[in-house]
C-alpha cells in the first residue's frame, strides 16, 4: 500500500495526487549485483491500461535509491513518488529479471 509522501517532496500537480511507495529490493544472488531500472520495473497502472512512471521527486525522498545496483545478497529499500489520477484504483507493476511482470493491487 502507499504511504503518504514524505517531506521535502513538492505536492503534486493540478488535478492529480501523488503517492508514494515504499519498497524493498532483496538481490539473492549470490555473487552479483542487479541494476534497478526504475521507471521500466516499477510501474503504477490504471484500470485502463495506462502506466505511470516514478517521478523524479523521488531522489529528494528521504529515503531515496542511491545508486542503481543491489550488490549480491543484499536489499535495497527506497521510496518512489507518483503523480496518478485521484481515486482511481491502481495496480504495482514489477518487471524483474526473473519475472515477466507481476501486478499487486495498490487501491
Amino acid at each position: 500500500p502507499g504511504i503518504a509522501v514524505p517531506a521535502g517532496v513538492s505536492p503534486a500537480p493540478s488535478g492529480s495526487e501523488r503517492i508514494a511507495l515504499d519498497l524493498v529490493v532483496e538481490n539473492l544472488r549470490p555473487s552479483d549485483g542487479i541494476e534497478l531500472q526504475l521507471d521500466q520495473q516499477f510501474r503504477l497502472v490504471t484500470p485502463d491500461g495506462k502506466r505511470i512512471e516514478p517521478e523524479g521527486d523521488s531522489a529528494h525522498a528521504p529515503c531515496s535509491l542511491t545508486g542503481d545496483v543491489v550488490p549480491a545478497g543484499s536489499s535495497r529499500r527506497f521510496t518512489l513518488v507518483y503523480d496518478v489520477p485521484p481515486g482511481q484504483p491502481l495496480q504495482f507493476e514489477y518487471r524483474g529479471f526473473n519475472v515477466k511482470s507481476e501486478l499487486v493491487k495498490v487501491r
